[in-house]
């Protein structure tokens, strides 16, 4: 019934998301249909999404755990690497075709380097063949695709981004800190990944901040302008929704004036 679906247009909602909580809800974006995205969803505003995941990862899950820049003697770095490899989210959040291609470098060591395309000789070489289990589970798992919901993308950008690593000894690998290759995207996730979503048909503006203080990772989500940007999005798509209820309702009273006529 026509008159039943547009009523009901006027419980849709606005979402959002930060950071890592990109993918996440990228991911459960298409696994639910698009008659339930109609239904419940008017707009996606996205801050900063790890839509194709992040090359820091793997440093996290070789060598240093989650934290950075953090000395050995105030903290156990090991115990924080323990930590990381048992949090299937650090798995979910590698980089991933076709973002990076499988032969593309992620770690270099004298001996080997690993990609993509083997990473599962990564995780037994560093000693723990475990995470060739977790990664199996998740490596397949996420959605790069169009996501059926109007969106509005916030990323920063020209921010010195690691986009890989190198060991220069064999000896090093992995319990040390290894150097890295340098790329550009918000300090801690590439451009091509923050980028996903700039091509989606979908994406209906795309809002972007150079530099660390305005467009770093965390810092962008402290900047007045975004938030003001945010804000008014919000503004806009709540009245927007609530014009296109009252005008189905409209539509609604028209048609059964007919009807009953």
């Amino acid at each position: 019934d026509r008159r039943d679906v547009r009523a009901e247009r006027g419980s849709e909602g606005i979402t959002g998301d930060a950071q890592y909580g990109g993918i996440d809800h990228l991911h459960l974006l298409h696994t639910v249909t698009q008659q339930w995205k109609d239904k419940y969803l008017h707009s996606w505003i996205s801050l900063g999404g790890v839509f194709g995941g992040a090359v820091k990862l793997v440093k996290a899950l070789a060598s240093s755990g989650v934290i950075d820049y953090i000395p050995d003697f105030v903290t156990n770095r090991f115990k924080f690497r323990e930590v990381a490899r048992t949090v299937m989210a650090n798995y979910f959040l590698l980089p991933r075709s076709p973002t990076w291609s499988k032969d593309e470098t992620l770690l270099q060591t004298p001996n080997r380097n690993y990609s993509l395309g083997n990473l599962d000789a990564l995780f037994n070489d560093m000693g723990y063949p475990l995470g060739v289990e977790k990664w199996r589970a998740v490596g397949g798992s996420a959605y790069i695709g169009d996501p059926g919901v109007t969106t509005y993308c916030f990323n920063g950008r020209d921010v010195a981004t690691a986009a890989g690593y190198v060991y220069r000894n064999q000896a090093d690998f992995p319990d040390t800190v290894p150097g890295t290759m340098w790329g550009t995207g918000d300090g801690t996730v590439e451009d091509r990944s923050l980028q996903v979503c700039h091509s989606w048909p979908s994406t209906q503006h795309v809002y972007e901040y150079s530099g660390k203080a305005r467009g770093g990772h965390d810092e962008i989500l402290r900047n007045a302008a975004v938030i003001d940007q945010i804000a008014k999005i919000i503004s806009q798509e709540e009245y927007s929704r609530a014009d296109d209820f009252n005008k189905s309702v409209a539509c609604n009273s028209v048609d059964e004036g007919l009807n009953g006529s």
